[in-house]
């Protein structure tokens, strides 16, 4: 569904997606499955310069001094590759035995594809992404367990990543296996 020009109810969106994730050194994407959350925050640090001819001061220029991104995901499904993620390892032999702490961190490529079904279809690529577990995760649970992990998004390329609207053509549904 493509967006209507501002105002229009049209513009809203009740967002689903599916995640993918390619580590460093791979050729492909894999499906990381049902998420439980997927959260973008933003960090901008601003440089402020006050003028100094009157007796109180006022701000006159700002600059931005630095722009990070990170993003969280809560991944539901616990197939070795994303244990490992969470883990900080690798999946060390063909029976999916992790080798737990075995690396500092995990970096690949994110892509989100949007599924929804109000609203306009996005799919965010973010080329460089660095991972590490965030927070606990219970390993005794009457509701299904979540493994959240924390991204650094990095730059690569001059770009943090990019955003392509109304995707429609090749929107892979949750169901498909690609």
């Amino acid at each position: 569904m493509a967006s209507s020009p501002a105002p229009s109810t049209g513009n809203y969106s009740i967002l689903t997606a599916i995640v993918k994730f390619m580590r460093e050194g791979e050729t492909e994407y894999r499906h990381m499955g049902s998420m439980a959350t997927i959260q973008v925050s933003t960090d901008i640090e601003k440089g402020e310069h006050f003028e100094r001819m009157n007796g109180s001061r006022a701000k006159d220029f700002t600059w931005v001094r630095t722009k990070s991104q990170t993003i969280t995901l809560g991944m539901e499904e616990f197939v070795p590759d994303n244990i490992a993620i969470w883990a900080l390892g690798s999946v060390g032999s063909p029976d999916g035995i992790i080798e737990i702490m075995s690396e500092s961190e995990v970096v690949g490529a994110l892509r989100i594809i949007g599924t929804n079904e109000i609203g306009v279809r996005l799919q965010w690529d973010y080329p460089r992404v660095s991972f590490t577990p965030s927070g606990s995760m219970d390993l005794l649970t009457d509701d299904p367990a979540v493994m959240e992990i924390e991204g650094e998004i990095l730059i690569s390329g001059g770009l943090f990543g990019w955003v392509t609207p109304d995707i429609t053509d090749e929107v892979e549904y949750a169901g498909s296996p690609g």
